[in-house]
């Protein structure tokens, strides 16, 4: 299930993505600084998201099925004990939530679904808003690993 919805589609996702950036220009004649932005953004952001998740399997699934790393609630607090790995985290948290809405935003005007430039403005103004609440819960979600003891592992007594 996990390489069939999960990993398989990433990689297409990502190699994809890759062949984009490496064949795309932003085109400064055309589309105004924004959309330009957004563009060279959404490309950053997806090699970004590229090596953080390769970073993230790496320190979490591989370490623990190669080298038994815990990978319960402590042994993430754990590995949240080093301030560059909590970096990295907020970087990929951050990154993928801004490649997440602005692609809403591209899919939303390159379908048709947002014609106008009113209509193109609003998606953007909601893209940006979901932009921003999404980096939001997941730095909330990745503090809470500060805040909150380990719960009793019930499988410590057996």
């Amino acid at each position: 299930m996990e390489l069939f919805f999960i990993i398989l589609p990433l990689l297409f996702h990502s190699l994809y993505g890759f062949v984009i950036t490496y064949h795309g220009k932003a085109n400064i004649f055309k589309y105004r600084f924004r959309e330009n932005l957004g563009y060279t953004l959404q490309r950053v952001s997806g090699v970004v998201i590229f090596a953080f998740l390769l970073f993230h399997v790496y320190s979490t699934t591989v370490s623990h099925k190669l080298y038994g790393k815990d990978i319960s609630y402590a042994g993430m607090q754990a590995h949240f004990q080093n301030p560059w790995v909590v970096a990295l985290y907020v970087i990929g948290i951050t990154a993928s939530s801004y490649h997440l809405f602005n692609g809403v935003w591209n899919f939303a005007i390159r379908w048709g679904l947002a014609i106008s430039d009113r209509a193109q403005r609003n998606v953007y103004k909601f893209c940006m808003v979901g932009f921003v609440l999404l980096t939001a819960l997941g730095i909330t979600a990745l503090a809470g690993f500060f805040m909150h003891e380990a719960p009793p592992n019930p499988l410590a007594n057996h």
